[in-house]
């Protein structure tokens, strides 16, 4: 078929139906918009997701705040109670007749045995340091020690030869539970079954 040629001016020619690189374009820059769409919805999900996240750390902080405070006020409480743990020891020592105690000690002491301290520890043993001029006396004044009423218990924690060929020594000497008898009477023995 042999096309007529169009004589028409060019405002008037016809127009192709659909022209293929333009409408290539069209597609190209559709997609694009709905991609970058997409990037910017999830860009602004994530934001979200960071918002909330921070809130709930926030909130946990807050919380964790709330349990240091919490903490101390616990720990104010327990040095409250060890001190009047302590006050409470010290009322039971002064029910003690502590110049008694303390005169039996000196009293027992053998020749060549002096004191270097005596103290008390929280867990009502009296501890005993000194020096002696042989290990024997030691052990003999320990052995005296144990006949006194006051003591439950006497232990020789340690002795030794100084640099100068002193002998040092620490014993502690046990409170009984009921503490001593100002008469001088130890507790009576508890009978054991069997």
């Amino acid at each position: 078929m042999i096309q007529k040629p169009n004589l028409l001016p060019p405002a008037f020619q016809p127009k192709p139906l659909v022209h293929i690189p333009r409408l290539l374009m069209t597609i190209a820059g559709v997609a694009l918009f709905f991609w970058l769409g997409f990037i910017y919805a999830q860009f602004q999900w994530e934001i979200k997701e960071l918002e909330n996240q921070t809130q709930n750390l926030t909130q946990s902080l807050g919380q964790l705040t709330q349990l240091r405070e919490r903490v101390r006020e616990l720990e104010n409480l327990q040095n409250e109670i060890t001190r009047l743990r302590g006050l409470s020891g010290m009322v039971k020592q002064d029910e003690i007749d502590w110049s008694k105690i303390l005169a039996d000690i000196a009293r027992v002491i053998p020749p060549g045995v002096k004191f270097s301290e005596v103290s008390l520890k929280e867990d009502d043993r009296l501890v005993i340091k000194g020096e002696s001029t042989s290990r024997i006396l030691v052990a003999q004044y320990a052995f005296v020690l144990r006949e006194l009423t006051w003591f439950s218990s006497i232990e020789v924690i340690k002795v030794n030869r100084n640099d100068k060929g002193v002998i040092t020594f620490e014993l502690t000497a046990a409170l009984p539970k009921e503490g001593g008898k100002p008469d001088g009477q130890k507790p009576p023995a508890k009978e054991s079954t069997p």
